[in-house]
């Protein structure tokens, strides 16, 4: 584990320029993080039908985006899906 020093920035991978070729057999968090590394998640938790339930936001490009589900993988797969779509 490489540990940030005070003063230095957080190397970033170049994202994807564009949809990588086998994306419709990869998980579209996946994808996602190949085009966008480095995003920053908002996770909220809620009830909905006296059941907990997560909300993840996330920015991208200047627009929101939001999914949501009953743990946070499942709330990820949902932005993930509207922001690729």
């Amino acid at each position: 584990m490489v540990l940030q020093q005070q003063g230095e920035s957080a190397k970033v991978p170049n994202p994807a320029k564009q949809v990588p070729d086998n994306a419709a057999a990869m998980h579209p968090v996946m994808v996602l993080h190949q085009m966008r590394p480095g995003l920053q998640y908002v996770i909220t938790q809620f009830t909905k039908d006296n059941k907990a339930a997560l909300t993840v936001t996330c920015e991208i490009d200047g627009q929101n985006f939001e999914g949501e589900g009953p743990n946070v993988k499942k709330a990820k797969f949902q932005l993930a899906k509207a922001a690729i779509s």
